[in-house]
């Protein structure tokens, strides 16, 4: 795992994405689902997640 993997790997970990779902969908917050956050928008799973944020390479 490179430095951006691991990067990325932890900044995922390390953010309580409950704190960003509606509260029906906070038990669901890290499972490989997309979770509606209203009728027009809808926050990407946490693979989906991941894989943007290593292709960002941030360093």
């Amino acid at each position: 795992m490179g430095w951006s993997q691991l990067y990325c790997h932890n900044a995922l970990r390390d953010t309580p994405r409950e704190f960003f779902v509606p509260e029906a969908y906070k038990n669901l917050a890290f499972a490989d689902i997309e979770i509606p956050l209203n009728n027009q928008a809808k926050m990407f799973s946490p693979k989906i997640e991941g894989r943007l944020l290593d292709a960002l390479n941030i360093k």
